[in-house]
């Protein structure tokens, strides 16, 4: 049985929950239920959102669809 990776980014207002570098829902809070569907989890971690990442979800009108996406935005706040 594969084990899920759970990450939920979360800006003001806004949240979402990666699974397996994948978005899989967004919205303005992810709940147990949300959590609950993508069992067994092997891990979950929250993070929240840098500058850019958040003004990429303010202007963009949400996260990007994957993982990756997220942190190659957030790697902008790092070098500047």
């Amino acid at each position: 049985m594969k084990l899920n990776k759970v990450v939920v980014y979360r800006a003001d207002d806004w949240e979402c929950l990666y699974v397996n570098g994948r978005s899989e829902y967004q919205g303005h809070s992810i709940i147990m239920s949300h959590l609950k569907t993508q069992c067994p989890i092997k891990s979950i971690e929250i993070r929240w959102v840098g500058e850019n990442l958040d003004a990429h979800v303010l202007e963009g009108g949400g996260f990007p669809d994957t993982l990756e996406e997220c942190l190659e935005i957030e790697k902008k706040d790092k070098l500047e």
